[in-house]
């Protein structure tokens, strides 16, 4: 969007420099004529609000005259704004402080130089964060420059110190450019030899106290003559930018570039040297430059593109895993030639403006304009993963929420873990989800990205999810020991992932007495108690503590010791089936398998189970062989398939009990039967025809899951038929009819009429056949099948020399 002021002229220069803060923008506009009279500058805030832009207030200094080129550097912070006027007093240079309360804008401040001297250009540059404020003047002392700094709040202001680099020397333009965040000062001289010609560097000074001093000299190792390394510079915590905008390019003269740099514990360190892929081969790539977090903007001020030259554009960088990516580039929807979009540069908190001070308005010529792209600032938070930790090889869902202000987030987020995995979430309602596999164990390290969308910026977000071996112990269960007898089982794992060596330990409750576990998971040993015993056993690996380790798993046993004779059951008809109302006997052979046993003593038992249907029956045991009792399926028993369960219970502590189990079907005999009649023995073309199609059940219970099929061997049109009686799966359709009756109760019964149009065309007869068929899964059991199927048919009318006569049938 283009901000404009609405009392700007020719060559008012607005846009000449820009500063943002939160949902404000502070425009400077250092050549403000009035007629042919140069006035001393002024300085424009503009207040996002709703969408669009509002001028809050046009700043002007209290005493300033003509040349002063108020607001050519401006700084904004909350509601205090700085504004410039280098030029001030035979360029000895001012600046003004401007404070913001209940919406209205007044000065509170003006700061000068405790050392004023002429042509210092105090003011050339601004940088103003939580209470300090750095003031460049590249002009002081023959042009060694200087950079004052100012500490207060409100009115009250006072220099804290004034800064020279540790190697000054005439014509650097120390102060050409500052940056300042936190504790840290970011200083740009670019005219500052070295192996060439200007080729300028930059200085970093960090305050211990109250008092600056230089950490560290920032220069290029391959620098060229007059690129003007420092021109322009950025800082935001860790990350510093300096921009170069008149190194060469590949061809031409002045493509530009930006040297990134990031600091570690004290140290800063070089990281990319950003280029631009799309600028023209002068587009002064860094003329201006602005960080924002992991956000840096760059003005392309001398970019030409199309048939213009000079327009001007912007692009935007994202830092993200150690490396700088662009962004986005931005032109001016009305990109004019020698508008210089880029000039300066600043972003608020949901935008970032971007000055170009030669644009033209309505026939005027360097009138000037700000430009602002709505970018909104984003909140991203990785969701809570459940069920860590999580075993490696298995999927899990990790979840992003991202927030904004005035509209609900749409896109995608990318999700990635520090192993290599990667899933991208597409948002609905500002969250989504994905899956991602965890393929190595230890606290693994996610990182979510939001990737942004149209007037919505990219936002970041970290998480850790605990990873864990694959422990699973084996086998799922133990078998049976006896008393007196010598026992070995082996717990095993596949332990992937895990750190040998490994150790087994009880975890829980009581092994059977005699036997015991070694570290090696060798359960083994000789029982000399009998019952069920119930414990749980761990599985310990050797992870060290930085992969969260060491890590254990548990799996819980039930271990029967069976006393000194054992029984064995076997189910002779294990595959049965009868039908409803039938009794059917349950017989096993019972088997004691030791020698020298007394005979056996209980019950035995047999249940049949379907859902939640339980029938049972049981008989005394007074010795081994065969043992039998009858369970009775009554009339309304669920039809299908029941699990049959036998088992031997002794009373004799010294046996053992013993099972065995089976299958039985439960039928329900039935006897479908259908009928067809024609209820039109004759047709002729045109007529309607009909049919009725009957279907009963004459067995004695219900038939479940009966298929009609129905079929006509020639066509009628707009063929249509309805059901009647209570079984009727529908009331009406289309075409003929292939139903299916759920239930037809034993006597009950339903018809279904069918109704067509004949062709022109009438064939020698027309034939509705109809075919019924139990389903296997309505387990009905036909009782006859020889009434499943019918037809009926009717023939044409014929002419004969006296008239119509039906045919013989």
């Amino acid at each position: 969007m283009r901000v404009d002021a609405a009392d700007t002229g020719r060559d008012d220069y607005y846009g000449w420099s820009v500063a943002a803060s939160a949902d404000t923008m502070l425009v400077g506009m250092p050549f403000e004529f009035t007629g042919t009279t140069l006035t001393p500058g002024a300085a424009y805030l503009r207040r996002r609000q709703s969408g669009s832009w509002t001028q809050e207030a046009k700043l002007a200094a209290a005493d300033g005259v003509s040349f002063d080129y108020f607001g050519e550097a401006v700084a904004l912070d909350g509601d205090l704004a700085a504004v410039a006027a280098p030029s001030h007093q035979s360029g000895r240079g001012a600046v003004y402080l401007f404070q913001r309360q209940n919406g209205s804008w007044s000065q509170v401040a003006k700061l000068l130089a405790s050392d004023p001297t002429p042509n210092a250009s105090f003011g050339q540059a601004l940088a103003l964060n939580a209470g300090t404020l750095a003031v460049g003047a590249p002009g002081y002392n023959g042009g060694r420059g200087a950079v004052y700094v100012f500490v207060g709040a409100g009115g009250s202001w006072s220099q804290q110190q004034r800064i020279q680099s540790n190697d000054i020397s005439a014509n650097d333009r120390f102060g050409q450019a500052v940056a300042l965040s936190g504790q840290t000062l970011l200083i740009g001289a670019p005219n500052k030899a070295g192996s060439v010609s200007a080729q300028g560097v930059a200085y970093l000074f960090g305050r211990s106290g109250s008092t600056w001093s230089q950490q560290a000299r920032l220069a290029r190792t391959s620098p060229q003559a007059g690129e003007g390394f420092g021109a322009a510079v950025a800082l935001d915590l860790n990350l510093a930018a300096v921009g170069a905008p008149y190194a060469p390019a590949a061809t031409g003269t002045a493509g530009g570039l930006v040297q990134s740099y990031l600091r570690t514990g004290s140290t800063w360190s070089p990281l990319a040297e950003l280029r631009s892929a799309q600028g023209s081969a002068s587009a002064q790539f860094g003329f201006a430059l602005s960080l924002s977090g992991q956000r840096l903007l760059v003005g392309l001020a001398g970019d030409s593109f199309g048939e213009g030259i000079l327009q001007g554009s912007l692009e935007a960088y994202l830092f993200e895993s150690g490396v700088w990516g662009l962004n986005q580039r931005m032109v001016a929807a009305d990109a004019e030639t020698e508008a210089q979009l880029g000039y300066s540069v600043a972003q608020g908190a949901d935008f970032a403006a971007a000055g170009a001070p030669g644009a033209s308005r309505a026939g005027q010529v360097y009138v000037g304009a700000a430009y602002a792209f709505i970018n909104r600032g984003t909140s991203t938070a990785v969701l809570p993963i459940s069920g860590q930790p999580i075993r490696i090889g298995e999927s899990y869902v990790v979840g992003a929420a991202v927030s904004s202000t005035e509209v609900i987030p749409t896109g995608t987020v990318n999700i990635r873990d520090d192993a290599g995995g990667n899933c991208t979430a597409t948002l609905s309602n500002g969250a989504g989800t994905c899956t991602l596999l965890a393929n190595a164990v230890g606290l693994r390290a996610l990182s979510a990205r939001y990737n942004g969308a149209p007037g919505i910026a990219e936002s970041f977000a970290t998480a850790t999810v605990q990873v864990k071996p694959d422990l699973r112990i084996s086998p799922a269960s133990l078998p049976d020991g006896q008393i007196g007898a010598a026992y070995a089982q082996f717990f095993n794992s596949v332990a992937t992932g895990a750190t040998l060596p490994l150790s087994y330990s009880l975890a829980s409750g009581s092994l059977p007495p005699g036997l015991s576990l070694g570290s090696n998971g060798s359960l083994s040993g000789t029982a000399s108690s009998f019952g069920s015993f119930s414990f749980s056993v761990r599985l310990t690996d050797s992870s060290p503590v930085n992969l969260g380790g060491p890590f254990a798993e548990t799996r819980a046993y039930a271990l029967t010791i069976q006393p000194p004779f054992r029984t064995g059951l076997i189910l002779v008809n294990d595959a049965t089936s009868a039908d409803r109302g039938q009794s059917v006997a349950y017989a096993s052979l019972l088997d004691v398998v030791e020698a020298g046993a007394a005979a056996p003593s209980g019950s035995y038992v047999v249940t049949a189970t379907r859902g939640a249907q339980v029938l049972s029956c049981s008989a005394t045991v007074s010795a081994e062989g065969t043992q039998s009792c009858s369970i009775t399926f009554p009339l309304l028993a669920s039809v299908g398939d029941y699990v049959i369960a036998a088992q031997f219970n002794s009373t004799n502590a010294d046996y053992g009990n013993s099972r065995d189990s089976g299958t039985h079907r439960l039928l329900a005999p039935a006897d479908p039967a259908v009928q067809v009649q024609a209820l039109d023995s004759t047709f002729l073309p045109g007529q309607t025809l009909r049919f009725r199609i009957n279907i009963s059940n004459g067995g004695p219970d219900s038939a479940f899951a009966l298929q009609l099929q129905s079929s006509l061997d020639s066509a009628l049109s707009s063929l249509v038929w309805t059901c009647s009686g209570s079984a009727c799966p529908a009331p009406g359709g289309s075409g003929t009819p292939n139903l299916l009756i759920s239930e037809l109760a034993a006597g009950g019964q339903l018809s279904l009429e069918l109704s067509g149009v004949v062709g022109a065309n009438a064939p020698a007869s027309i034939t509705l056949a109809a075919q019924l068929n139990l389903q296997p899964e309505g387990f009905s059991r036909e009782l006859d099948s020889g009434n499943n199927s019918a037809s009926a048919g009717s023939l044409p009318l014929r002419l004969f020399a006296d008239g119509f006569e039906t045919p013989e049938p």
